[in-house]
């Protein structure tokens, strides 16, 4: 399963909402504009599982620019989309950058076999593998940022995801997160049970659009009585899985 490949620019709100609101805000939104996107709308559970590497420098610089609210951050990360990676997927490898409310993102889309060539073998030689040229540049802005702040994977974040789209503009997008988990990086797309839990019972709306939210959805944020709240999956799961230690 992957999302499409490009650099994009748009605004993200978050809100929290139980199970049965979430289940009822579905609903309400399949009447309203909204389809289930593409990827799930032919599947019973209308779901499927996300799971994020995150990199930080041994002083948690991303973990701290988040929290001390610059306006200008990024994150590095890798993300399959399934409960681990096995041969045949595909890894997306993302440089998320915020600049005040704006997300910028770059995402490039690694073959099984040249992740392995470049993640568990260091084949640092972007050129004999391929690439094209904007994806090489992304590549090497991965790795520059990675290098310069000496970053390495800290935790990993796995949870389902419901996603929606626009019944007539696809690039608006609402996702509906769930049983969001958590584990030190090291453990990465291994299977195992006992992962953190970082909000138990916790579902995560997040709400993606280019400019300007539609008038609809406004009067669906009043019936609902919605306030956005700020949240972080990668500053949870550092928080929960780092709670014995001061980082």
């Amino acid at each position: 399963m992957q999302e499409p490949k490009l650099t994009f620019k748009r605004y993200e709100f978050k809100y929290y909402l139980s199970c049965e609101m979430a289940d009822r805000l579905i609903l309400d939104l399949l009447n309203n504009n909204m389809v289930w996107d593409p990827f799930v709308e032919k599947k019973e559970e209308k779901d499927y599982t996300v799971t994020s590497l995150y990199f930080d420098s041994p002083a948690f610089k991303c973990y701290y620019e988040k929290i001390n609210g610059l306006k200008d951050r990024y994150k590095l990360r890798l993300r399959v989309y399934d409960d681990f990676l096995k041969n045949g997927d595909s890894v997306s490898l993302e440089i998320k950058r915020k600049t005040d409310m704006v997300i910028l993102k770059d995402r490039i889309f690694l073959p099984y076999e040249k992740y392995v060539k470049i993640f568990e073998e260091g084949e640092m030689n972007f050129s004999s593998l391929m690439f094209s040229k904007r994806d090489e540049d992304v590549l090497k802005e991965f790795f520059y940022k990675k290098l310069a702040y000496n970053m390495s994977p800290v935790v990993f974040v796995k949870y389902k995801r419901k996603p929606l789209i626009g019944a007539f503009n696809d690039r608006f997008r609402i996702t509906f997160d769930s049983e969001i988990k958590s584990a030190s990086g090291k453990e990465w797309l291994k299977k195992r049970d006992d992962l953190f839990e970082p909000a138990p019972g916790l579902i995560v709306m997040e709400v993606k659009f280019d400019n300007t939210l539609p008038k609809w959805f406004l009067k669906i944020i009043y019936k609902y009585q919605l306030d956005r709240r700020p949240f972080s999956k990668y500053c949870s799961a550092v928080e929960t899985c780092f709670k014995k230690f001061q980082l």
